[in-house]
């Protein structure tokens, strides 16, 4: 595929337009608009990255603790099924020598699909206690190998499957600022390569490796983010290049 020259497009309906403004908070910094009426439409979902970011600071997420894709407690809460992903995932704004980028491990599916993925866990070097009852499921997807959806045995060393501890950070690569929406669909990406190598190839079925491209993750996420904007989700706008 031939390289190309990423456009300024406006942060929330995505259109390539000549004239964009820098959000005043921000100073452009994560979000420039084509105009009021989209820079108002996207205040909740830009409110918490809303400040000036030095040369040496990075914009990335926070995945907290969760089992079975379930945020920790909420479920317990009257009202709460720990069901809302978006709460799965927190802005976090890092420095250049944060351990992410010297000790973090490259996600391979991410690297495989073109959008590279940097995952550090304080509890994979040895700096946390591992515990039974705790667990990242969503760091733990994100961490497969795409030939076999497995993922390394720092990872799933408890039964649970689901033992990446405590707190992860995840940055892009790039070091252009992660979205939690971003984080989410590669996460659901993931899920969906774990679902597909379930069916083995001695049945006929393709090796699940082949489901891990450019193309498929591009299809895969813009119909994510449609499906997820068709259930009244706020920050799940269409976009018109690759995330």
């Amino acid at each position: 595929m031939a390289p190309y020259e990423r456009r300024e497009r406006c942060t929330k309906c995505g259109f390539d337009k000549e004239k964009l403004y820098k959000c005043s908070g921000c100073k452009g910094a994560t979000a420039r608009y084509c105009g009021r009426e989209c820079q108002k439409e996207h205040w909740q979902i830009h409110k918490p990255i809303c400040r000036p970011a030095q040369p040496n600071e990075i914009w990335g997420i926070k995945i907290l603790p969760n089992q079975g894709g379930c945020l920790y407690g909420t479920a317990d809460v009257p009202g709460g099924d720990g069901q809302d992903r978006s709460k799965l995932f927190e802005h976090v704004l890092i420095k250049a020598d944060h351990p992410v980028f010297s000790e973090g491990e490259l996600c391979p599916v991410s690297v495989a699909v073109g959008m590279p993925l940097i995952l550090y866990s304080a509890a994979v070097n040895g700096m946390q206690v591992r515990a039974r009852d705790q667990g990242n499921q969503a760091a733990v997807f994100l961490r497969i190998e795409p030939e076999n959806a497995i993922a390394p045995l720092p990872c799933t060393i408890f039964p649970a499957a689901d033992c990446l501890l405590l707190q992860c950070i995840i940055v892009r690569h790039d070091r252009r600022p992660l979205t939690r929406e971003a984080i989410e669909a590669m996460w659901q990406f993931t899920a969906k390569v774990i679902n597909g190598a379930g069916y083995p190839t001695s049945d006929g079925w393709v090796p699940v490796r082949s489901l891990v491209t450019t193309a498929y993750w591009q299809v895969f996420s813009r119909d994510y983010y449609k499906e997820q904007k068709g259930k009244g989700r706020a920050g799940f706008d269409e976009f018109w290049e690759p995330l």
